[in-house]
């Protein structure tokens, strides 16, 4: 095993971090965790819409390359849609970021206004 200049294994350390970790995070307020994971789910979607958007362009460069047959019009259509569903992805991940920052009492106020609208 290849050691760091304390002396101590790379598998220790890593131990040693994640036990940290573990014990930070035990530490933590409902609230503060509930951030961390908001956060943790908008840098997944985020990667997870740079991933699609990017397969999304090399399909319709493909497309576009490889077909002569498909009309122009079709091809606006499905790029027009690929921003409007990113610009919805986008306001319903802010819309639940922002929730799971509200307060317990902000959360169960919004509630009670909702159902009281349906």
């Amino acid at each position: 095993m290849e050691e760091n200049p304390n002396n101590m294994t790379s598998q220790e350390t890593t131990s040693d971090r994640n036990f940290r970790r573990r014990t930070r995070y035990a530490q933590m307020s409902p609230e503060r965790k509930q951030l961390l994971l908001s956060q943790l789910r908008e840098k997944r979607a985020e990667s997870k819409r740079q991933k699609n958007l990017h397969q999304s362009n090399s399909t319709a460069a493909l497309t576009i390359s490889t077909s002569s047959s498909v009309p122009q019009q079709g091809m606006e259509e499905h790029t027009n849609n690929v921003p409007t569903q990113q610009r919805t992805s986008d306001t319903n991940l802010r819309r639940r970021t922002r929730y799971a920052q509200m307060s317990s009492e902000r959360k169960q106020l919004l509630l009670s206004q909702l159902e009281k609208k349906g």
